[in-house]
């Protein structure tokens, strides 16, 4: 009985405190910079401006920047990040981020090339075991459907991880954050149903429900309410941290 309880007040507990996890996050230093902005703003005026600067943009545009979707003011972006990166080595000042982010040489238009490829690496770990699991366990086995999905959302988590690491846009960004955030509350729900493993039939279905409300609820605030870094890291570090400090059925 005491192992219900405290799964069901650890359920309630951090969903409470991960509603009221809200913080504010600011643009970075770099891209806040002076010298940022002003080769910016002259880059965009003489390159993007009208219709012929973008066409001529467009038109001496490697073919694999056009395949991944590299704009005229994104070339700009790019260009004055490592403009201004060259101004802080030379003013012996520390290298800040820019829009969230180190600057990092793109490689075939892929803006984090080392990311990227241990995105595909992990997402291909997890096929493969995925694969070695449905060989070796049998469908009857007990949570069998559970670890399926599991293996699919991590699958999918670096799929969309490798998109964003490849090209940094604000669809692949959110599917990235998504996702991820997929993986830690249903690596948390799949905790409380072996929790709750004796009453599963009923249980899956009563569980499943403020989860699933909960993943929608942060899917609608982070895309129409306000995209909050901070909110976003502190509701995963949460789960993480109650998913680890929730006592073993096992043990209880």
């Amino acid at each position: 009985m005491f192992r219900y309880v405290f799964c069901c007040f650890s359920i309630l507990y951090a969903l409470a405190v991960s509603f009221s996890l809200v913080g504010i996050v600011k643009a970075s230093s770099g891209d806040r910079s002076d010298i940022y902005q002003s080769c910016l703003k002259w880059c965009t005026a003489e390159n993007c401006s009208d219709a012929d600067n973008i066409a001529h943009f467009a038109t001496h545009q490697s073919w694999h920047l056009t395949v991944l979707g590299w704009k005229c003011d994104d070339e700009c972006e790019y260009q004055c990040m490592w403009d201004a990166v060259y101004d802080f080595r030379k003013r012996k000042q520390p290298i800040p981020q820019f829009h969230g982010k180190w600057p990092f040489i793109r490689i075939l238009g892929i803006q984090e090339p080392a990311s990227a490829l241990f995105s595909v690496l992990n997402g291909y770990s997890h096929y493969y075991m995925w694969q070695k699991f449905t060989q070796a366990v049998p469908i009857s086995s007990p949570n069998y459907v559970i670890w399926n999905i599991q293996a699919i959302l991590s699958i999918n988590a670096w799929i969309w991880s490798t998109a964003f690491h490849t090209r940094d846009t604000p669809a692949t960004e959110k599917l990235d954050y998504f996702c991820a955030f997929s993986i830690v509350l249903y690596a948390f729900y799949c905790l409380v149903i072996r929790t709750f493993r004796n009453n599963y039939a009923w249980l899956s279905i009563v569980v499943s429900v403020p989860f699933l409300g909960y993943f929608f609820y942060h899917i609608y605030y982070l895309t129409f309410i306000h995209f909050d870094y901070g909110y976003n890291m502190k509701a995963n570090i949460f789960i993480v941290l109650v998913s680890a400090t929730v006592i073993r059925p096992d043990r209880l």
